[in-house]
């Protein structure tokens, strides 16, 4: 039966796997018997969550709380002893970790940016003129970077030269997900984020960092999956979508500022925001790889979750 090296709770060390064992043994007792209802997520964070659900373990169990798990104590023996017992709560599959799922995105998100060169480079080698590209191509340059044939083909060549290097940099930086990608817990999230939450972020242009957020669409499951996933989740395309976005924040060091596309702002910045704008590559990438008819193409991101 698993021991702890340290204390867990109220003035405890609270230390990550100390936690996690922790968390794991309340989820697995019945709430019937002082189980933690509903389930704790196993972040290894002991918030003020976990510490609820130690009180409430301790009260139904011992009619007295401080909140506290130590290492060969009462507390860590009865959880152990409960959690092992006929009717225990089963251990539900781990969840997928976020980054091997923000690695399932690496084709989609390929194959956006692959028809996105090829439509900027097309643009490049017609000498920096919108009027001969296709319909849906001149609604995509307009809608996500602002670029039409108001400005002189010189200056237009100049910002595409932007939008060009970030895609390229991209690609590259999906092809190298494997060492640039990062799993964080809820724990760093929160340090990192100042108690903020996100699916994904890039703290100081080092590494992209994926979240216990960043999950499948809960809706698509009949079930819960494991026990991390807080939230509704997102859809494949959602999912590509935002790391594509989270890459180009990444690549391109004056794209610290989110517009996001559902946000009215998007519709009125400026071509020289837009080009650095994270929101903007995604959008435009999917615009031209569906050929979409509509005006500002199907948007995907957290405005369409399911998607």
């Amino acid at each position: 039966m698993p021991d702890i090296t340290a204390s867990v709770g109220v003035n405890g060390k609270n230390t990550e796997p100390d936690t996690l064992t922790v968390q794991t043994l309340l989820n697995q007792v019945p709430a019937a018997l002082g189980g933690a209802e509903p389930v704790l997520d196993l972040d290894g964070w002991c918030g003020n969550k976990t510490i609820a659900a130690i009180r409430k373990f301790q009260q139904r169990q011992f009619n007295a709380q401080d909140g506290l798990v130590e290492p060969g104590k009462r507390t860590i023996q009865k959880l152990n002893a409960l959690a092992t017992a006929p009717g225990a709560r089963p251990v539900p599959a781990p969840d997928m970790d976020p980054k091997t799922l923000a690695m399932q995105s690496a084709p989609q998100v390929t194959r956006w940016i692959t028809a996105a060169l090829k439509e900027v480079n097309e643009v490049i080698a017609g000498g920096g003129t919108l009027g001969g590209r296709p319909a849906y191509a001149q609604a995509a340059f307009a809608a996500h970077f602002k670029l039409t044939d108001r400005f002189s083909a010189n200056y237009l060549l100049k910002l595409l030269a932007t939008v060009k290097n970030n895609y390229e940099a991209a690609q590259r930086t999906v092809n190298n997900g494997a060492t640039i990608y990062r799993s964080v817990s809820r724990k760093q999230m929160s340090i990192d984020l100042r108690g903020e939450t996100a699916p994904a972020y890039v703290p100081n242009r080092q590494r992209i960092c994926f979240t216990p957020e960043f999950h499948v669409y809960l809706d698509d499951y009949p079930a819960r999956p494991g026990m991390d996933w807080s939230g509704q989740g997102w859809g494949p395309m959602c999912r590509a979508a935002m790391v594509l976005h989270e890459t180009i924040h990444y690549v391109d060091p004056q794209a610290q500022f989110d517009i996001y596309e559902h946000d009215q702002v998007y519709r009125t910045m400026i071509a020289e925001v837009a080009i650095h704008d994270p929101s903007s590559y995604p959008s435009f990438a999917a615009h031209i790889e569906e050929r979409s008819p509509l005006p500002m193409g199907p948007l995907y991101g957290a405005g369409r979750p399911r998607d």
